[in-house]
């Protein structure tokens, strides 16, 4: 098998088995990085299954029924609830490998009653046992794979990572930072299993960052549908809603999620958000203090509550919220640009200058940020600073936001060319 880390942790908390460790898969013969990463998971997951086998064996008053430490792990399978906590690069025995470090979570309650319905279900018994059969032979051949003086072909590899799971697809589609990819092994997974709803509301997530969105939409729907309870799922449609400006739509889906799940902080938020494009400021306000409520460390809470003051015209107030969002992340550059706008609407124009800079200096992309000093230099009639400013918001913004032209005759009125 993968030769792994000898860090293991094993605790009850709650009826609830947290076990965290590690799994490690090397590149080469065929492995990229990606892959690795997905076998490594797989690994540290394995691992972490034992690792409850053992321990449940071993405290037989936790489960309401007595099993050896086999049939713990075959009837665990598919309940463990997975966290990648750590993803690093090692250099093991002259190779190149991919380590990760896992928190895995099983439910003793939901491990209970699949046990009961096993019980009486011997059909399903056979199919989890079947499974495990196929997963510990599947584990053989990567095992194989990754074997030093290995000379398995990139086919066979391929055949290998052909053999995964939904489950295993979705983790492999969770961990890819590349979104077209992580689209496409969340399809993979709901093309095994069509009623994996996390799939669907990943995929949409995907799908939404793509600007996609009524596909993301049909995805977010389809998880509704599979189970109307999904707050995640209502909430995630409602952001694409706002996207698309069909605000009333997103309320409807926030107030669901919040009618759902009544401590999520992030539906408050949203909400929040699309009161603001509705110009509902004070209903914007009540909802960002309910998520602050909720998450006291909230730092786009603060930061959009104080955009919201500052439409309001209470700059002090503003001013407060931007202090404290970058208190709680000072490398969060929105805030700052934010707090620069209020301090050029109370015409504290070098203060203005210094929160543009810094957010600048933390986000040389950020366009807006560019825009917004150029202004105030404009104001301060510092005209080439002012058309270098715009210059470089158009050249990373373009015309996307519809200003281009508005910002080129800026540029013109000033006495200088345009140069995108």
């Amino acid at each position: 098998m993968f030769i792994g880390s000898s860090f293991a942790d094993v605790n009850l908390v709650d009826k609830t088995l947290v076990i965290s460790t590690t799994g490690i898969a090397y590149l080469g013969s065929g492995i990229t990085e990606d892959d690795a990463k997905t076998l490594a998971i797989n690994d540290a997951k394995r691992k972490a299954v034992e690792l409850a086998g053992t321990y449940l064996e071993s405290h037989k008053q936790v489960l309401n029924h007595q099993l050896v430490r086999d049939e713990i792990i075959t009837y665990s399978a598919g309940l463990v609830k997975l966290e990648v906590l750590e993803t690093e690069p090692k250099l093991i025995n002259k190779r190149f490998a991919v380590e990760i470090k896992i928190k895995a979570e099983v439910d003793i309650g939901i491990l209970n009653e699949r046990i009961k319905k096993l019980i009486n279900d011997k059909s399903l018994k056979k199919e989890l046992e079947a499974t495990r059969e196929r997963l510990e032979n599947l584990e053989k051949r990567i095992a194989e794979i990754q074997y030093e003086k290995s000379i398995k072909t990139k086919q066979e590899v391929k055949e290998v990572l052909q053999s995964l799971t939904a489950e295993e697809w979705f983790v492999k589609a969770f961990n890819t930072g590349d979104n077209n990819l992580r689209i496409e092994y969340y399809s993979k997974a709901i093309q095994l299993n069509p009623s994996l709803v996390k799939a669907y509301n990943n995929r949409g997530i995907a799908f939404h960052n793509s600007g996609l969105h009524q596909r993301a939409i049909e995805d977010f729907d389809k998880a509704i549908q599979l189970d109307p309870n999904d707050a995640g799922a209502y909430s995630n449609r409602g952001i694409t809603y706002d996207d698309l400006w069909q605000y009333q739509r997103a309320i409807e889906d926030f107030d669901k999620a919040i009618q759902l799940d009544p401590n999520d902080a992030g539906a408050y938020f949203n909400r929040g958000i699309t009161y603001s494009h509705l110009g509902q400021y004070q209903r914007a306000i009540e909802d960002y203090d309910k998520a602050i409520q909720l998450d006291p460390n909230f730092v786009y809470a603060y930061s959009n509550r104080g955009s919201t003051y500052d439409d309001l015209g209470q700059y002090q107030r503003a001013i407060e919220d931007f202090d404290k969002a970058i208190q709680l992340d000072p490398n969060y550059a929105k805030a700052y640009s934010n707090r620069g706008s209020t301090y050029d609407d109370l015409r504290q124009y070098q203060r203005a200058i210094e929160d543009y800079t810094k957010a600048i200096q933390l986000s040389p992309n950020y366009a807006q940020a560019y825009s917004n000093r150029g202004v105030v230099y404009f104001r301060l009639r510092q005209h080439q600073r002012a058309s270098d400013d715009f210059n470089q918001y158009l050249k990373l913004a373009g015309n996307k936001e519809g200003k281009a032209e508005k910002v080129r005759e800026l540029i013109r009125m000033m006495g200088h060319t345009p140069k995108y």
